[in-house]
């Protein structure tokens, strides 16, 4: 159940998994301006971990990592029977990538570089979605 906090303005938090560095920042700080509360992780491994740890409306995924990649991210939450929103962010989109995405169950795919509002947008659409599919909202 899920208790409604009127006046807090904040959602999410929202996983953000990239290898790179500045790219994790960048994407936690375009989202924190938005309002939205966001951490990030570098690796397939450390998301899984977190996701063990806490609950997340979301997942932000770059594609191209070392080791595990995001659809290797993507399988292993759809496998446990996760339905999370995962949006793949990709500097290398086709739309075979895309098809390829949405098929393996991604709720989106992103292209880098994007804006901020394309990026806020997205996830908020991603946040709405997670909450369609979560138990209703009981305000107490």
């Amino acid at each position: 159940m899920h208790a409604c906090h009127f006046g807090v303005d904040w959602t999410g938090p929202i996983l953000v998994v990239d290898d790179d560095l500045a790219t994790r920042e960048m994407v936690v700080a375009m989202l924190r301006e938005e309002r939205i509360r966001a951490r990030s992780v570098e690796s397939v491994d450390e998301a899984l971990k977190a996701l063990g740890q806490g609950a997340y409306d979301a997942i932000l995924s770059d594609v191209r990592m070392p080791g595990k990649d995001g659809f290797t991210l993507l399988r292993e939450l759809r496998d446990r029977g996760d339905r999370i929103p995962v949006i793949l962010m990709t500097s290398f989109a086709t739309s075979e990538t895309a098809h390829d995405a949405r098929a393996a169950g991604a709720f989106d795919c992103l292209l880098k570089p994007f804006s901020r509002s394309a990026l806020t947008e997205m996830v908020r659409r991603a946040i709405d979605a997670k909450a369609t599919v979560d138990d209703p909202i009981a305000c107490t």
